[in-house]
């Protein structure tokens, strides 16, 4: 819907014209980009209206970029290289992605090509926050371990720079 609503904005009616789902799932999901923040809706008479709000996307972007260096780079200080889409924002709690495996330099993933999904979950605990991840999908135990290493470094690098 989104990307429909990049180019123009659209009513609620033609914005759900392609999609085959029910007028209710139609609503549910609009709440769920208003409450985003990346899509805002006017009425007029009983028409309602939806035009797409970017910069959500762009504080998310951003946000990304900068730990993307945490990620890219293991603990051995080999670069990897990763590549997926989004599959679920819902600031402040969740973030998660497709993390596409093609034939890395990563323990148990060399000469392997898999789609995983990567979790991120972030809970209020007092004056901190948790951070809880999950990697599922991986194509092996070797897999497993391996990318266990990797993003164990990565937070152990995110502790350092958060403790300077």
């Amino acid at each position: 819907m989104l990307k429909r609503l990049a180019d123009d904005e659209m009513s609620v009616a033609e914005l759900s014209q392609p999609f085959e789902m029910s007028k209710s799932a139609v609503t549910k999901h609009l709440k769920v980009l208003e409450k985003a923040g990346l899509l805002n809706r006017t009425v007029s008479g009983r028409v309602h209206h939806c035009r797409m709000d970017a910069a959500p996307l762009e504080a998310a972007s951003k946000w990304m970029t900068f730990y993307k260096a945490f990620w890219n780079t293991q603990p051995d200080k080999k670069q990897i290289s990763h590549r997926g889409e989004y599959v679920e924002i819902s600031a402040p709690n969740t973030l998660a992605f497709t993390w596409i495996i093609e034939d890395q330099a990563c323990g148990g993933c060399e000469g392997v090509q898999a789609i995983t999904l990567v979790s991120l979950a972030f809970k209020t605990v007092g004056d901190s926050t948790e951070l809880v991840l999950t990697h599922e999908k991986l194509p092996s135990q070797a897999a497993v371990d391996g990318h266990q290493f990797g993003w164990q470094g990565s937070f152990d690098s995110l502790a350092a720079l958060l403790t300077k």
